[in-house]
């Protein structure tokens, strides 16, 4: 249950990197519209957007690390977390599993 928890996070923070780059569309757009304190307000929740999604992805890393831990295959670790087969290789490479 917990790796489909952090797959759905996962597609949730792909889908706000997405509007991320929207946001910074309608940020050069709505300079012309707000005045600076509402951009400094658009521009406050983007960063706080982008730090939650940075602590996602830290977790998500850990959760790999203890799947591989537990004796997890990479194909299942990358299948339940989202992560490229090529990232799940490197974090299984720095622990020390065997």
């Amino acid at each position: 249950m917990l790796c489909g928890v952090v797959f759905i996070s996962l597609r949730k923070y792909y889908i706000r990197c997405e509007r991320n780059a929207c946001t910074v569309a309608a940020i050069g757009f709505a300079n012309k519209y707000m005045d600076k304190d509402e951009l400094e307000k658009l521009l406050e929740v983007s960063a706080m957007a982008d730090l939650i999604a940075k602590l996602i992805e830290k977790n998500v890393v850990e959760i790999a690390k203890k799947m591989l831990k537990r004796g997890m295959s990479i194909d299942a670790v990358a299948e339940d977390t989202g992560l490229e087969e090529s990232t799940i290789r490197a974090l299984y490479a720095e622990l020390d599993v065997a």
